[in-house]
């Protein structure tokens, strides 16, 4: 977990579960990201991820979508992905986890889509709005299956812990970082050096109003880790024994809960995803053929009531 200060765009304004690999190239992207901003040349999300499940289309006979409410769908499949790093609200450059939630109720609400297929390539981010994405995801009805194609970490595994399966591409895929932290850039030095002289006052009853953001930066960061860190940690910890539980199993030294990431080859005995060499294909075929399973067992169901009730 990381606050970021910068002034540069995209920016990140609260606390994130991310790796420190993905912190740094999302703090260099950002700097290309302000250039590219200013010649208008960045491209949606949505349009990126759209070019993408079109090439992946081919790939498959089975229908995918992104149209997750369009009534004349068919056993379709609902492809989401959840690429670079994770914001809460809407980003144009970016994966929205508040998106996300609503993008997976329109798919589980319309009867058209057999299942959900979510395509994982993050490191992490913002930690708001984590907790209710994973409630909504384990509501689902239909299947879900995950796909990691490179890392899925500390945010992004957070996301997908209730899915039905999680699988790697490859034995080297990068998984975990259930850990958490802040770091961010203390500006104020530089500011002066420009001349500014930043200026706060405080109500008489105003004692605490900042206090803890105050010692972290004086390096008293006990309060600040009790009071913030350690509540988040504790909540991760809990959906990941929740919903993989497997990694009850792992051993100590191993420390899924302390940060530690590995490869795919090594998660997959400590509970942490279900299996890798999968490819996209396989997938897709996966949850179509569960969500007809599940199709299939409604309908009979429907027609023994119907038997039943006359």
């Amino acid at each position: 977990m990381h606050t970021i200060f910068t002034e540069s765009l995209p920016i990140i304004n609260s606390n994130l579960f991310i790796t420190k690999d993905a912190l740094r190239n999302h703090l260099l992207l950002m700097n290309s990201y302000a250039r590219m901003v200013a010649e208008n040349i960045i491209p949606h999300y949505k349009d990126i991820t759209q070019r993408t499940l079109q090439a992946l289309q081919q790939q498959t006979s089975v229908s995918l979508t992104m149209d997750y409410s369009d009534s004349t769908l068919d056993n379709a499949v609902a492809f989401h992905r959840i690429h670079g790093t994770v914001y809460y609200d809407f980003c144009w450059w970016y994966f929205s986890t508040k998106t996300f939630m609503r993008e997976i109720q329109e798919a589980e609400n319309n009867p058209g889509i057999l299942g959900h297929l979510i395509i994982v390539s993050s490191g992490g981010g913002e930690s708001y709005g984590i907790q209710k994405a994973v409630d909504i995801l384990a509501a689902c009805e239909k299947p879900v299956i995950v796909l990691t194609e490179g890392v899925m970490a500390s945010a992004a595994l957070y996301l997908c812990l209730p899915a039905d399966k999680i699988y790697c591409s490859t034995p080297f895929d990068i998984i975990g970082s259930i850990g958490t932290m802040v770091a961010y850039w203390d500006m104020a030095p530089y500011l002066k050096q420009l001349g500014m002289n930043f200026v706060e006052a405080y109500a008489t009853e105003s004692t605490h109003k900042n206090k803890k953001y105050d010692d972290l930066e004086k390096g008293e960061k006990d309060e600040f880790i009790k009071t913030v860190l350690d509540p988040l940690q504790a909540a991760f910890r809990s959906s990941v024994e929740k919903y993989r539980l497997g990694t009850l199993q792992a051993p100590e030294e191993a420390h899924v809960f302390n940060g530690e990431t590995w490869y795919a080859q090594y998660a997959i005995n400590l509970g942490l995803i279900d299996g890798f060499d999968k490819n996209f294909s396989e997938c897709v075929t996966e949850v179509y053929e569960l969500g007809m399973e599940r199709k299939e067992r409604i309908s009979t169901n429907q027609k023994l009531y119907s038997l039943i009730n006359g």
